[in-house]
């Protein structure tokens, strides 16, 4: 399953193996909003690093 990230604060948006990498890139406050998409996509919001 993948993780779609995105930024509360300016709607920048990144893909992630998992919520672990984005954390290791520098996002913060994460929190899951919901799996969607045939796939299993996992949907997250919180901080990129550029906001953090």
């Amino acid at each position: 399953m993948s993780v779609f990230v995105i930024c509360d604060n300016c709607g920048r948006g990144a893909e992630f193996v998992d919520e672990h990498e984005a954390r290791a890139e520098g996002w913060r406050n994460l929190r899951i909003e919901g799996v969607v998409g045939p796939a299993n996509r996992s949907e997250w919001n919180g901080r990129c690093p550029d906001c953090a």
